[in-house]
């Protein structure tokens, strides 16, 4: 089965991106997310359990903390900030 993976997990200790949401319009300090993108050929169950996906690749994204609005983050530009 090919399935696709939605979990966002915050970077800890990522420095926070100060911006105006340009979905909700408030300054807020946007959190770094990644994600493990990717399809993969696996058992539904397993998905849950672990994070293995074949051709499977790190996805950075600055999240809102308000309203949950993502901007996609460059990888350079995510490592410049503790990713």
């Amino acid at each position: 089965m090919w399935i696709m993976n939605e979990r966002y997990t915050e970077i800890e200790g990522a420095t926070p991106f100060p911006a105006r949401c340009g979905n909700c319009n408030n300054d807020t300090q946007f959190q770094l997310h990644y994600t493990k993108m990717g399809p993969g050929l696996v058992i539904p169950l397993t998905q849950f359990f672990t994070d293995k996906f074949m051709f499977a690749y790190k996805a950075y994204f600055d999240i809102c903390p308000i309203c949950s609005a993502m901007e996609k983050v460059s990888r350079d530009e995510a490592r410049g900030r503790g990713a």
